[in-house]
């Protein structure tokens, strides 16, 4: 094996910048589309953004390292920049 995968997808969302952009980074907006989660985040660059479900059992989080054209770019909670 040894190849490198890269898995990629693209979707057309009919709607303004500005909505996307806060349905992406606001709290209960977030919430009502992604399996009711709590993600705690100032979304600032080097901020972290951990999602929490249930009783508060982590199962996704990440580092924020920069945007671009409205997008956070992030890396993964074990690899703190």
């Amino acid at each position: 094996m040894g190849e490198d995968l890269v898995a990629k997808a693209s979707t057309t969302i009919n709607a303004p910048v500005e909505e996307v952009w806060k349905a992406l980074i606001d709290p209960e907006l977030i919430k009502q589309y992604f399996f009711g989660v709590d993600v705690v985040s100032d979304w600032q660059v080097g901020s972290s953004f951990p999602a929490f479900a249930g009783l508060l059992a982590e199962f996704i989080a990440g580092f924020v390292v920069g945007y671009l054209v409205g997008i956070v770019i992030h890396r993964p909670a074990k690899q703190k920049p």
